[in-house]
């Protein structure tokens, strides 16, 4: 009697082992949302009229706006898969496995359980079959976010509909007849808040203010990965100009070079350090930026990762995470203005004009109208604030120049001769013209920084 004493007491200690053992390994792979509860509401709030169809047919589903939710809520972009497991119906969404390895609690509803804002509900048995997600609730009235709910017709989608609706009771096997409700885990660390600006639509250009340069498609071509970096200011140059239009989370910017492509940052799940290049609009937040006013222009912000900005490398633009430096600070110049020419240019390192002014708006030099002699754009202004061999203007001697001055030399071949800024910048031996002379001293400047 003894032993069988013995050995249901090491039948019930192991029983109460393996009991706990799926409990702490959930609680151990319990992963948190990179969003708070707070964040949630505000995105749910905003969704009214989106769509999310996934598969490209039938509309936006019920289960699919909720899927869009638990994107955003993982990775910050609603359309960065991460269910990877069969899509459950409304009724079914409950039973999907991705919430044991989340974490994620999920609750029988009962007569008196109270929702919290973020919790998504299943609904219905066969009939209801249905699911969306809750902004706020007491035990019988909610406000919730679901797609698929503008009329009866449940086989073609809807977009979304914010709206308030009654609850039904579980047993009820009715659309608002939830049976069980999936909790979040939500971050405990807000997102870093920015006070954005609204822009009025149009076309701009973007200057870059620490070094006077524009925002550029490379070479000018409409192609997708094509990289954009910075250049000197070129009247008319479509590749410097941006057609700015809304979003649904802030603005793109698409190149007035391209049919349809937008500005982009680079990658499935962009952060600091992604380079930014030209590439089709999918309708994704990494493709749509925020503008936040500070002393001298904007911070320009990525929908996606808000806390990475517009930035430079050389010549090249990419985003990183935001430190308020002069290197992030941008200007929107209006494509259509009249230069006003009323910032006197004579800070500009040692030149003989006195009577140089600058435009405020895009930087533009040249001599007052007043004098004799006007000229269209003051040459000895440029060539005073141009860094000799710097033909891309981005303040730095690099390969690139070698490459923009090779190019320089061949347009001058045909009869294109190069510009006052080009001649400015890459006139190296002072002659007053631009040869293969000068493409070699570009090459030994480039050699004596190793």
């Amino acid at each position: 009697m003894k032993h069988l004493r013995k050995w249901a007491s090491l039948l019930l200690a192991a029983a109460v082992v393996l009991v706990t053992i799926p409990a702490m390994r959930l609680e151990a792979n319990a992963k948190s949302s990179v969003k708070t509860r707070q964040e949630a509401v505000t995105w749910l709030k905003a969704q009214n009229n989106a769509t999310y169809d996934f598969n490209g047919a039938n509309g936006t589903q019920c289960v699919e706006f909720v899927k869009a939710y638990v994107n955003w809520l993982l990775t910050g972009n609603p359309w960065k898969d991460c269910w990877n497991r069969p899509t459950l119906n409304g009724n079914q969404i409950w039973k999907n496995s991705l919430w044991a390895e989340l974490g994620w609690k999920v609750y029988y509803n009962t007569a008196d359980f109270v929702p919290q804002p973020g919790d998504i509900f299943s609904a219905g048995v066969s009939a209801g079959n249905h699911t969306g997600v809750v902004i706020s609730s007491d035990a019988k009235k909610a406000v919730i976010a679901d797609a698929n709910a503008r009329d009866g017709d449940w086989s073609n989608g809807d977009p979304v509909l914010i709206h308030t609706i009654n609850w039904k009771s579980a047993s009820s096997d009715t659309a608002y007849g939830a049976t069980h409700f999936i909790r979040p885990v939500f971050s405990s660390t807000p997102a870093p808040s920015y006070n954005y600006s609204s822009i009025t639509p149009g076309k701009y250009y973007l200057k870059h203010n620490a070094t006077g340069t524009y925002l550029n498609v490379s070479g000018g071509t409409d192609a997708n990965k094509q990289n954009i970096g910075l250049k000197t200011y070129e009247p008319g140059n479509r590749a410097e100009q941006l057609n700015i239009t809304a979003a649904a989370d802030g603005y793109k910017m698409r190149p007035l070079c391209s049919g349809s492509r937008l500005v982009n940052a680079w990658g499935s799940s962009p952060s600091s350090g992604a380079n930014v290049n030209l590439y089709d609009d999918a309708g994704e937040s990494s493709q749509w930026w925020k503008f936040e006013k500070v002393n001298g222009g904007y911070i320009v912000h990525n929908a996606y990762v808000p806390s990475c900005v517009l930035d430079v490398d050389g010549s090249n633009v990419l985003i990183r995470t935001r430190t308020g430096g002069a290197g992030q600070i941008w200007t929107l110049v209006p494509v259509e203005h009249t230069c006003r020419f009323d910032k006197f240019a004579y800070y500009r390192q040692a030149h003989p004009h006195y009577n140089c002014y600058e435009c405020s708006i895009c930087g533009k030099v040249q001599e007052n109208r007043n004098e004799p002699n006007v000229l269209d754009s003051c040459a000895e202004c440029q060539r005073a604030s141009a860094r000799p061999g710097d033909l891309d203007g981005n303040g730095e001697v690099t390969i690139q120049d070698v490459m923009e001055a090779c190019k320089a030399l061949a347009r001058q071949s045909v009869g294109k001769n190069p510009t006052s800024d080009e001649l400015a910048r890459g006139d190296l031996n002072g002659d007053g013209k631009f040869t293969i002379t000068d493409v070699m001293e570009i090459c030994k400047i480039l050699a004596r920084q190793v």
